[in-house]
Order: C-alpha cells, then sequence, then structure tokens
C-alpha cells in the first residue's frame, strides 16, 4: 500500500469516527431533551400561586372571545385546547396549548397545532399569556414565550393578529361566539392520553390529506375526460361511403378513397390464395373491418385515427423454372416458353445486334435475364405472375435495319 492510500485511510477513518462521534452525541442530547419534556409535562400544576384556576379559566375564554374564527375552547388545568376556522370558513382546524411549567404557570407555553401555516393559535396563546401578566408578582424573565411554532419578543403587549390567516381580531359579544368550556379539578398531564391525543390528530390529518388527494385526482381525471371527449369528437369523420362499395375494388384505389376521407390509420393484410387461374380477382379487396366493427354505412361517424384494416386477396406466387446463369447461352425462344409455362404474363425482349460472323454467340442466344430489374435469381426463387421479366439475347448487325 502506498503513502498516499496510507493517508487517505487515515483521513477516511478519522472523518468517519467524527461522524460517529456527533451522531451519538446528538442521539444523547435528544434523549436527554426527551427526558426533561416528559419530566415537565408530567409535574402536576398547582394554582397556588399569583393567579387561581377560576382567574386562568376565566383569562382563557375571555381572550378566546377576542377572536371570531375561535369556535370552541376545552380548558383541563394549564391545557387549553380549541378549535378555530379557516380564512374561508370551510374547514376547522384544532391546537393545544400548555402552560404547565413544571408545575407553576410561569408565562411559558408550549404549542401544538394542526395547521401549521396559521398565527391563530400563536395570538391565542401570546394574548393570554399578556393578560397572565396583570397577575403577576414579578415581572416573568424574556424567554416565558418560547414555543415550539413561534415566539414572541414582548410577551405583555396584546397582539392583534395581521396575518392573511387571521381575518378579524375585534372584541366581539358573546352572542357572537360559541365558547365551549370543560373544566376539570387540575388532573395532572397524563402522558399516554396526550400520546393517544396527538395519534388521533395525526389520523385525522392523513385521512383529510388523503381525502384531498382523492378529490384531487377524481377532479383532474374528469378534467381530462372531458378534454379527450372533445377532442375525438372534433376528429370525428364521416364515411362517404359504405363498406359494400369498396368491396372488389383495387386495395391501393380504396386506401387512397380512405385517405382522401380523412383517415390515417389504415392497414392492409394481404391474403395469397387465388389460383392463377383468378388472377383477374388480383388485388381486389374483400374486407374493411373497423376496429370494433366489421362494416360501416354511408355516414357513419368516426374519430380519424380510428383504425381501419383492408383485406385483399392475391395470386398464389410462382416459381421461376431456370436460373439466370441457366438462361445465358440458351435460345431465348426456348427460355420465353419456359418462363410463360410456369405463369409470367409480363415476358419483354430487349436485343443487341452485335453478331458479325457468330462464331463467338449464335443468333438468338440470350445475353442476360431479368426478373424486376434483377439479373441474379435462382430456379424456384418466387415472384408474383406479374413479375416484370425482360429477356436480352444476340442478333445479326445486319438485322438491325
Amino acid at each position: 500500500m502506498g503513502f498516499w492510500n496510507i493517508v487517505a485511510v487515515g483521513v477516511a477513518g478519522k472523518a468517519i469516527h467524527k461522524l460517529v462521534k456527533i451522531s451519538r452525541e446528538d442521539k444523547e442530547r435528544r434523549e436527554r431533551e426527551k427526558e426533561e419534556e416528559r419530566i415537565r409535562k408530567n409535574t402536576p400544576c398547582n394554582f397556588d400561586g399569583y393567579i387561581s384556576y377560576d382567574d386562568f379559566e376565566s383569562l382563557v375564554i375571555d381572550e378566546c372571545k377576542r377572536i371570531k374564527r375561535v369556535k370552541s375552547v376545552q380548558i383541563r388545568g394549564p391545557f387549553v385546547s380549541g378549535e378555530y376556522e379557516s380564512q374561508s370558513g370551510l374547514s376547522r382546524y384544532s391546537f393545544e396549548i400548555d402552560f404547565n411549567d413544571y408545575g407553576k404557570i410561569t408565562g411559558k407555553y408550549w404549542l401544538s397545532q394542526e395547521n401549521k401555516d396559521s398565527k391563530v393559535p400563536i395570538v391565542v396563546a401570546n394574548n393570554i399569556c399578556n393578560r397572565l401578566h396583570d397577575y403577576s408578582e414579578a415581572e416573568f424573565d424574556d424567554s416565558r414565550n418560547e414555543s415550539s411554532q413561534g415566539y414572541n419578543d414582548d410577551p405583555f403587549e396584546w397582539q392583534e393578529p395581521n396575518d392573511d390567516t387571521v381575518v378579524n381580531n375585534e372584541r366581539e359579544e358573546v352572542a357572537h361566539k360559541t365558547i365551549t368550556k370543560t373544566t376539570y379539578i387540575n388532573p395532572p398531564l397524563n402522558t399516554e392520553n396526550m400520546a393517544s391525543f396527538d395519534k388521533k390528530r395525526g389520523k385525522k390529518n392523513i385521512k383529510g390529506i388523503i381525502r384531498r388527494i382523492f378529490i384531487g385526482l377524481g377532479a383532474f381525471f374528469i378534467i381530462c375526460c372531458s378534454i379527450f371527449c372533445f377532442y375525438e369528437y372534433k376528429q370525428l369523420i364521416a364515411f362517404r361511403c359504405g363498406a359494400d362499395e369498396l368491396c372488389d375494388q383495387n386495395y391501393e384505389k380504396v386506401e387512397n378513397a380512405l385517405e382522401e376521407m380523412g383517415f390515417s390509420k389504415i392497414e392492409t393484410q394481404e391474403i395469397k390464395d387465388l389460383p392463377l387461374m383468378e388472377i383477374a380477382r388480383d388485388g381486389l379487396v374483400t374486407d374493411i373491418d373497423l376496429k370494433w366493427k366489421d362494416s360501416f354505412s354511408v355516414g357513419d361517424k368516426y374519430p380519424s385515427n380510428f383504425r381501419i384494416l383492408v383485406t385483399y386477396h392475391t395470386v398464389i406466387d410462382i416459381k421461376a423454372p431456370i436460373s439466370s446463369e441457366e438462361a445465358e447461352g440458351m435460345n431465348y425462344k426456348e427460355v420465353e416458353d419456359a418462363f410463360k409455362e410456369a405463369g409470367f404474363s409480363d415476358i419483354q425482349f430487349a436485343v443487341e445486334y452485335d453478331i458479325i460472323t457468330g462464331w463467338i454467340s449464335k443468333e438468338g442466344d440470350v445475353e442476360t435475364i431479368t426478373i424486376n430489374d434483377s439479373d441474379e435469381f435462382y430456379e424456384g426463387s418466387s415472384y408474383h405472375p406479374s413479375a416484370h421479366v425482360v429477356i436480352t439475347y444476340h442478333d445479326l448487325r445486319k438485322n438491325k435495319s
């Protein structure tokens, strides 16, 4: 192992050791904070200081009345939970404020809320803290208004909500409010109950999110279907003739007629099953099938990209009687007769007037033969009976005139 490899391994090991140490310290810190939070929550709260439980209860209800969107509040010792409406009035969200500071009401609070973007619960909590100052015998520490969701630099100044999510914070008469008060005899906080409360609230949030997702997907699906149906309707084309009129016509003519109507997805199917004696029916259409139907009439409308299958029949292929090499040097008449007997109907000749004495090539000897412009083919090669055959042979120069 080289020097630099040793250095790299050492640096990597040191980095890994550092990361493991940081992770372990972070885990220990979280565990300490969790244990400290458990102790704080489970410390029974006693209203034996500067504020009584009845005064605390009245203070909370009075502050909740100030905000029109707060619809209900429940007070369980130092724990204040409630519901408030969204700005649109279509949804309701819950919150809970914990004023239990190791068994005392000091002005600190811990806030948990369903809608993390709303400032309504923060305003409620800060306003309650501001009112608690009236009952205090000494100034609170500046850190008493820390919470998981927000911090108020000056907790003893009554706040008027000013964000877009809080509609109006004017004082209202009790008749305009529906406040539900649930009073308990200062019960200590039960961690299991709180965990159950958080679990139920989490399930409610998940169900609401899933419901909104399904509603959104349903709306998106309906919109897409509407757009697709409208697009398909705009693509409808009417047939100018029926399937019966297009049958028994050449498949190329039928294909061109359908394209002129506006149809773009036309497929052809060739079936080679006609004997040579029925060559007159070669290439004629026998069936026109649509995607889901085997017939159509004049005026029927279908999308332009609708699949149309045109089926036509052709004559069975015939085979070359001899190869191109074998034909060279034979008399052109013999070659012609052999191809005619095989079934070829399109036979033509090309003459080369290049014989002077007849010593090298004789009159009528085949120079080359091509089938569909190809001069290389073998005996038994398959071709359509209408394949173009050209036989080139030698002749005397004097016969050119």
